[in-house]
C-alpha cells in the first residue's frame, strides 16, 4: 500500500496553515495531518461544540498554536500570522 499524498503541495516552511473549527471531529484530523506532513499550524476554535480533547495529539507538537475564540474575534489574520510565524 502507498502512502496518500499530501494535502497540500507547497513548502511546509512557508507561513503556517490556518484552520478553524479545530477541536471538532474533522478539523482535529485535518490538523493532526498537517502537523504530521510537516506543516505549522494556527487553529482558532470557540468550543461551542468541539472538544478540547480532540487536540490533544496536537497540543503536544512544538508547530501547533491554539486560540481559544471565535473567528469573527481573532481581528487581522495577517498580522495572526507573521507573528506566529
Amino acid at each position: 500500500m502507498t502512502p496518500p499524498e499530501r494535502l497540500l503541495v507547497r513548502d511546509p516552511s512557508s507561513q503556517p496553515v490556518v484552520v478553524t473549527g479545530d477541536a471538532g471531529f474533522i478539523g482535529s484530523q485535518l490538523i493532526d495531518r498537517l502537523l504530521a506532513e510537516g506543516e505549522s499550524v494556527i487553529a482558532t476554535d470557540d468550543l461551542s461544540t468541539g472538544a478540547r480533547s480532540n487536540l490533544n495529539l496536537a497540543r503536544s507538537k512544538p508547530r501547533f498554536r491554539f486560540i481559544e475564540s471565535k473567528i469573527s474575534e481573532v481581528g487581522d489574520l495577517t498580522s495572526l500570522i507573521s507573528v506566529s510565524s
